[in-house]
């Protein structure tokens, strides 16, 4: 009798309403999803950002060196004003 009587009680069970409890898990699992992109592409640009600044300091230091040769060129070409 014990058997029949747990066969009955797991038949007369309600259906699993599966509307939003498996949306809400869903979207944790596109949250999930979402961070550990970011995640890898945050690594990513960990791995390459210090190769590409010290990649541009000796621009950056030609740059200025050309900027101070035209601000030294404008200086001269300008005619001197009397205070």
């Amino acid at each position: 009798m014990g058997t029949f009587h747990v066969f009955r009680e797991f038949h007369e069970r309600k259906p699993i309403q599966r509307g939003v409890n498996m949306d809400v898990m869903a979207m944790g699992g596109l949250v999930w999803l979402a961070l550990i992109i970011f995640a890898f592409i945050l690594g990513i640009a960990w791995i390459i950002l210090p190769f590409a600044l010290i990649g541009t300091k000796p621009l950056l230091r030609q740059l200025i060196a050309e900027a101070q040769r035209t601000n030294a060129l404008l200086q001269q070409q300008r005619p001197s004003q009397a205070p």
